[in-house]
């Protein structure tokens, strides 16, 4: 039986698919670099549709809520990417953009972290729904203007390999 790499390895060398779907595979990856070449070597294979998680706002909280859980810089994600390693990819590897569009959890990743800190507070049961409440209020706005700026935690981009 073929481990999960050994599948991979296997899959991107002689498998044949107009596009190659990749849901958050690609930062887990030793090298994400050879596994993009090697799609990109095997003629049977048109696009590569990939979701990636993106140097973002969620990164940010990470580091200032070390005790919280890291979604974004997860400890099995290898990789993070921003639009300039993104670019580098495409040129590195000889990939087209097709299509792309960002968004994010940022807003919830920072409700989830107000909330955990509130838990550990003295106050009472009642501000503490006031408080998540409003929280809850603010995340839909808040992630908008997120996104707006360019800091969103994900990414889902569509690559032209052939």
């Amino acid at each position: 039986m073929l481990t999960d790499s050994e599948y991979l390895t296997s899959f991107l060398e002689s498998g044949s698919a107009d596009v190659v779907t990749m849901i958050c595979v690609l930062p887990h990856l030793i090298d994400p670099v050879e596994a993009l070449k090697a799609m990109k070597a095997n003629a049977n294979f048109h696009y590569t549709f990939q979701k990636l998680p993106m140097w973002s706002f969620a990164t940010l909280l990470e580091a200032v809520f070390p005790g919280a859980r890291s979604r974004v810089l997860g400890s099995d994600h290898t990789h993070v990417f921003t639009e300039e390693s993104l670019s580098w990819l495409e040129e590195k590897v000889g990939m087209r953009r097709v299509a792309s569009w960002s968004f994010g959890s940022d807003s919830l990743d920072l409700i989830r972290k107000l909330s955990q800190q509130l838990e550990q507070t003295e106050s009472t049961e009642d501000f503490k729904a006031l408080a998540n409440g409003q929280f809850r209020t603010l995340a839909e706005r808040f992630q908008e203007s997120i996104d707006e700026v360019g800091q969103s935690s994900e990414i889902h981009v569509l690559w032209a390999i052939d």
